[in-house]
């Protein structure tokens, strides 16, 4: 399973290494100021977006417009990703209340995983029915792809299987192991198998059950014994020890399998609670800009060949956000330029235009919309500033 919002057909990479100028751009375009009213004291959403910005340079033209449309998603149902992403948390704050176990033992380890695969399955329900309910209400390939995934490989049958494997691993009935004998009559080749059906309805059961205790108190003798049994005395610790080694090696193969499953499920649920705190981020910048009146828009990118760049009310977002209201805007104009000049008297505002250029640049290439009533630039494989310090 894979969530797919930030990019077509690949995760996002979270560990992306930074760029070597990553300190210069945060301090001359004021990123703080932004990754601040972004994050909202949210240090996932934090992370994620300061990623997503220092990344933004190796973005094409397809990611930007994948992600463009993703974000109108969100735009047009703010309550249901935030849901989305409020439930991804759910997860993970009841996985931290886990006590945790010496996983060691496969027997402490099986417990561990069926605890987690029934937290991480009841919140997959939740999705997959936030999913049902809302999934027509979105337009963009990113959304449909994943509800359309959900609806296929989280259906009520998947479920019901996964609710009859976690019932039979909680062995009630005892574990059921299968051996042979090795070298010096060892036991080898421990095979885990499933627990003996009980046929017949519960009268049936019933009826066996007390015919078993009375064979147990002398009322009658059985022909043959059901199998042969070892009792332990109470204080045998050694007897106790080499038992539970036993159940281990019969549970080690089963604990291995449903722990590769709930890492499974674990990672997708990371990565979309990841992918999902790029656009809590935009959301919260959105509601900012809707409080200050401030314009902003969904550029048209092109290609790095294609010199492009013109705007319409082009601002500072930083500068925005730090004064809590609308500053004035820049019209420019230079479709075909590869090189543009700014002069001007000193304190008239040259730094702030390049700043908000920048920023226009590295929103632009993250998918997001940008601080200005109209804007059309090209990509480009690098952004670099030299701001007096």
């Amino acid at each position: 399973m894979k969530a797919f919002l930030l990019h077509r057909d690949r995760d996002f990479d979270l560990k992306r290494g930074a760029p070597p100028n990553e300190d210069d751009l945060m301090r001359d375009l004021e990123l703080d100021t932004l990754l601040r009213a972004m994050a909202v004291k949210d240090e996932l959403v934090l992370n994620v977006t300061k990623a997503a910005l220092m990344a933004a340079t190796s973005n094409d033209v397809a990611t930007i417009e994948y992600r463009q449309a993703v974000l109108r998603d969100c735009l047009s149902n703010p309550e249901t990703v935030g849901q989305l992403y409020a439930l991804t948390e759910e997860a993970f704050q009841h996985i931290k209340k886990i006590w945790t176990r010496f996983r060691e033992y496969p027997s402490s380890s099986l417990e561990d995983s069926i605890e987690r695969m029934r937290i991480f399955t009841n919140v997959l329900k939740k999705i997959r029915n936030l999913a049902d309910r809302h999934s027509a209400a979105f337009r963009s390939d990113g959304f449909t792809n994943l509800f359309t995934m959900l609806a296929h490989e989280l259906d009520d049958e998947y479920f019901a299987l996964i609710d009859m494997q976690l019932n039979r691993l909680n062995f009630k009935s005892g574990v059921l192991v299968s051996a042979g004998l090795g070298k010096g009559l060892r036991g080898e080749s421990y095979i885990l198998r499933r627990p003996l059906k009980v046929e017949g309805n519960w009268l049936i059961r019933a009826f066996r059950a007390v015919l078993k205790w009375a064979a147990a108190q002398g009322v009658f003798r059985r022909r043959r014994p059901d199998a042969y049994t070892l009792t332990l005395a109470p204080r045998d610790e050694a007897g106790a020890r080499a038992i539970s080694e036993l159940r281990d090696r019969g549970v080690a193969l089963a604990a291995d399998a449903l722990a590769k499953s709930v890492e499974h499920i674990e990672s997708f649920l990371r990565m979309l609670q990841a992918e999902l705190a790029f656009y809590i981020g935009c959301l919260n910048l959105h509601r900012r800009l809707l409080d200050l009146s401030a314009p902003f828009t969904f550029p048209t990118a092109s290609d790095a060949n294609t010199r492009r760049f013109a705007s319409n009310d082009l601002y500072d977002i930083c500068l925005a956000l730090e004064l809590n209201k609308r500053p004035v805007g820049n019209e420019v104009e230079a479709g075909g330029k590869s090189l543009l000049i700014v002069t001007g008297a000193n304190q008239g505002g040259k730094t702030t235009f390049l700043r908000s250029v920048g920023l226009a640049q590295l929103m632009t290439q993250c998918g997001m919309f940008a601080p200005a009533a109209s804007l059309r630039l090209n990509v480009v494989n690098g952004l670099f500033t030299h701001f007096k310090r």
